[in-house]
């Protein structure tokens, strides 16, 4: 079974591409997939992988970006992987805004 959650924090993140890379590499380590959107104005992710694993990686974003709790956090279960490959973005604008 493969523990999916999803997440997402409106918080101020400075050094992007630097907290980019350890993310991807801690996810990596972990065998979890998904996408994590970082950008100057937050964070949004969706990752997956076995439960004590995805749990590690939360642990590792929250410590690394000095966040307390998600704004949003949900979780779901899945009998398969449901992504292809982990991946870190870097963006603009975490939302879109007219």
């Amino acid at each position: 079974m493969f523990n999916i959650q999803g997440f997402y924090k409106i918080k101020s993140i400075v050094n992007c591409s630097i907290n980019k890379e350890k993310i991807k590499a801690y996810l990596l380590s972990k065998s979890v997939k998904g996408t994590v959107i970082l950008s100057p104005e937050g964070i949004n992710g969706t990752i997956a992988g076995k439960k004590l694993n995805v749990n590690s990686c939360i642990r590792h974003i929250k410590n690394k970006l000095s966040i307390d709790f998600f704004d949003s956090q949900n979780s779901s279960k899945c009998k398969f992987q449901p992504f292809y490959r982990a991946k870190v973005k870097i963006k603009e604008k975490l939302f879109l805004s007219d």
